[in-house]
């Protein structure tokens, strides 16, 4: 199974050189969410897939989403590939809503149509894209049942996280053995992986991610492994005015998910999101995914702003080896 690394935001000209330790550790992807930084990557690579994780149709406009995707693959030829999703809080940020799931569909089939070198239709007006790229790989960010089912009709896969990965795994083989499609279908996890020794220490970094899931979800979850945990029900924003899921602060947005999230409430919650453990903990949660039929594992460290140096370097060091030594399918 292939494992890839994405998240953080730094300086664009000094990412050249940090997309290239990610391609020596060994690691075969490299995620980001900003096309500039996909340009710099694919001049920066030679066999890596390059991901945006995730970009959407709401604060970008699928006309320009196709346009900024053909310019990337121009670059890196057939190693990128698009993922997309609702939006979170690059729409509540901006003050709009999150895609619905039939704005999804006419966003995506639009951005496909141009991209393959077909006329769009936005509103009256006829659209095509100039140089098509040709076909590049979709995949869709979905959590519950309509975009599964969604992204089964209309992508080349689905991205979910790590959390209820099994029942995530069945609703996507009932999916697409409902659609009666036979093409391929790839399913790919996005997962916190911290290796380390202390769990405990590290799980801390999830609280702010906590609090969003409990103002999204509701605290269900969390009731039924006997946390009380009662968040306000608005979007909270951190001094800096950085949204308290995606802090460019970690510490200020601990401190302030503390408020409401206990350290045994994250502690459990890292063993519900993430792989937290030894190298071969590590490897043995992968090898739990590849028996899911999990097709590859986007790892992320948590971070918003700052890439994620430490965590490519120790998965290539101490957890590819051990891949490499025969310990996963």
């Amino acid at each position: 199974m292939p494992a890839s690394s994405g998240g953080g935001r730094v300086g664009t000209a000094s990412r050249a050189g940090r997309f290239r330790r990610g391609h020596h550790a060994g690691l075969p992807t490299l995620w980001r969410d900003t096309f500039t930084a996909l340009a710099f990557a694919a001049t920066a690579t030679e066999r890596v897939e390059l991901w945006s994780s995730v970009t959407n149709v709401v604060t970008r406009q699928p006309i320009g989403l196709a346009s900024s995707v053909r310019t990337v693959a121009e670059l890196c030829g057939d190693r990128f590939r698009l993922g997309i999703g609702a939006a979170d809080s690059s729409a509540f940020l901006t003050g709009r809503c999150p895609a619905t799931t039939g704005e999804l569909r006419s966003g995506i089939a639009l951005v496909t149509d141009l991209l393959r070198g077909a006329e769009g239709k936005i509103g009256d007006h006829a659209v095509t894209l100039q140089d098509p790229s040709g076909p590049v790989p979709v995949y869709l960010a979905a959590e519950g049942p309509r975009n599964t089912a969604l992204a089964v009709e209309v992508a080349d896969g689905v991205m979910t996280t790590f959390r209820d990965v099994d029942r995530k795994a069945e609703r996507i083989a009932a999916a697409y053995a409902k659609s009666g499609r036979t093409s391929p279908f790839r399913h790919i996890v996005v997962s916190f992986v911290k290796i380390t020794d202390d769990p405990a220490r590290e799980a801390r970094e999830l609280k702010p991610r906590i609090v969003k899931t409990v103002q999204a979800e509701g605290a269900r979850l969390f009731e039924e492994a006997g946390f009380d945990i009662r968040v306000p029900s608005k979007p909270i924003l951190l001094p800096d005015g950085t949204d308290i899921g995606h802090p460019r602060d970690m510490d200020e947005a601990i401190r302030v998910a503390s408020q409401w999230v206990p350290d045994e409430a994250a502690v459990w919650y890292a063993g519900q999101i993430g792989l937290f453990g030894t190298p071969r903990e590590i490897v043995a949660g992968i090898e739990r995914l590849a028996g899911l039929g999990v097709a590859a594992l986007h790892m992320t460290d948590g971070g918003s702003f700052d890439l994620p140096d430490a965590l490519i370097e120790q998965f290539g060091a101490e957890v590819l080896p051990l891949l490499r030594a025969g310990c996963s399918p």
